[in-house]
């Protein structure tokens, strides 16, 4: 697992809320989904959950040392991953997960 000695990573969406997103709990939230919250004129706020594929949103998801992390591409249907560690997890996971694995040549020495 990726996050090692970390209990969470980040998400982040740049249209709605962040978290700090735990995904060794395994809920999924309906979107929106109204947070109670009396500091909020109506007693709360829709709250949006980023979602793992690309949904038609800009979703960015990191470690917290920012070691590893991927941004999913709405327009394109692509997952962009850095960090080698979460390369190597999605590499031995890519046909349960549904991807289609495009390497990139960047930073390759001809």
């Amino acid at each position: 697992m990726c996050l090692k000695d970390q209990k969470y990573m980040y998400a982040l969406d740049w249209q709605h809320t962040c978290y700090e997103y735990y995904p060794q709990v395994k809920t999924r939230k309906e979107n929106p989904t109204f947070i109670l919250d009396e500091r909020y004129h109506g007693g709360g706020y829709n709250a949006y959950f980023p979602e793992f594929y690309p949904n038609g949103d800009y979703y960015l998801f990191f470690s917290k040392d920012l070691s590893w992390g991927y941004l999913t591409d709405p327009w394109r249907q692509h997952i962009f991953v850095y960090g080698e560690q979460l390369r190597k997890e999605i590499q031995k996971n890519a046909q349960y997960l549904g991807f289609t694995l495009i390497e990139s040549s960047a930073g390759n020495k001809k």
